[in-house]
């Protein structure tokens, strides 16, 4: 057997289905989502990433419960050509600000309640953004931006192919 084996991304499975089944149900979360769904937000995402100039092989941190908005960012940050790295919303505050120290994320994608346990420890220095899924306005924490998951991935759910790496 010499046959050429193809090797797709997972993210690339998403845009698949949405292209297939657009309504087709995806997420069972706090609530429903849809393939065309899931595929248009983390576009957004991606993109979000991009205008905060992270770049490719960048790390982004995701230290927050099972959630729609984990999956999202979780493929978002693919789509960008990024890596993620997912941290237990049950681990100490210790472990995760360990943790994200060797990772060096440029960005974090959290909740209020783990950000305040980081926040009393020192950010790490290669923070560029951090996303809060539950926050409800833009903030500043040490020099860092601190935006709203929402405001964050409310841009442009064009398809990425569509569309200049500048968007």
């Amino acid at each position: 057997m010499s046959g050429a084996v193809s090797v797709v991304p997972v993210h690339e499975h998403v845009r698949r289905a949405a292209g297939r089944r657009p309504d087709a149900v995806a997420l069972v979360s706090e609530r429903r989502m849809t393939y065309a769904e899931l595929d248009a937000r983390s576009n957004a995402f991606a993109r979000a990433l991009w205008r905060h100039c992270v770049e490719r092989g960048d790390r982004i941190a995701l230290w927050l419960p099972k959630s729609n908005a984990a999956v999202v960012a979780i493929y978002g940050a693919l789509k960008a050509g990024c890596a993620y790295v997912p941290l237990d919303p049950a681990q100490p505050s210790g472990r995760a600000g360990s943790i994200l120290g060797d990772a060096e994320p440029t960005v974090l994608v959290t909740d209020t309640a783990h950000f305040g346990q980081l926040t009393s420890r020192g950010l790490p220095e290669s923070l560029v953004v951090v996303v809060l899924v539950d926050a409800r306005g833009p903030s500043l924490e040490g020099g860092i931006p601190v935006v709203p998951f929402d405001a964050f991935a409310g841009g442009s759910t064009r398809p990425l192919a569509d569309a200049a790496r500048a968007d």
